[in-house]
């Protein structure tokens, strides 16, 4: 299984960009991110991917700043095959951490 945070413009792009890219590399195209050759390579094992929305970031906050926090606290960047961000994150000292943000971390962490 692979972790991966992402931000995005709305909460369609996941899904309809994902699912072109997957289909683009199985039909032999090789350019993507680590994260589209994990869900190609799961798609092709007949295996489902879950896609979760973690929470939606108010305009006013930083959006990149939420994103960055989110992959330290998920341990989503490194060497390891399960870690799929390229980036490496930077976790935001915790009394800047937004109430929504730390629930939605929260739901996910294991």
């Amino acid at each position: 299984m692979g972790r991966y945070v992402g931000k995005a413009i709305s909460s369609g792009r996941p899904f309809s960009r994902y699912a072109r890219r997957v289909e683009n590399l199985l039909r032999g195209d090789t350019y993507g991110r680590s994260v589209h050759h994990a869900l190609a390579a799961t798609v092709s094992s007949g295996l489902r991917a879950r896609v979760t929305l973690l929470c939606n970031v108010p305009p006013e906050a930083d959006i990149d700043d939420w994103e960055r926090h989110a992959i330290a606290a998920l341990d989503c960047f490194g060497g390891r095959k399960d870690q799929l961000n390229e980036t490496a994150g930077r976790r935001l000292p915790l009394a800047m951490v937004p109430e929504p943000l730390a629930r939605a971390i929260a739901s996910v962490a294991s």
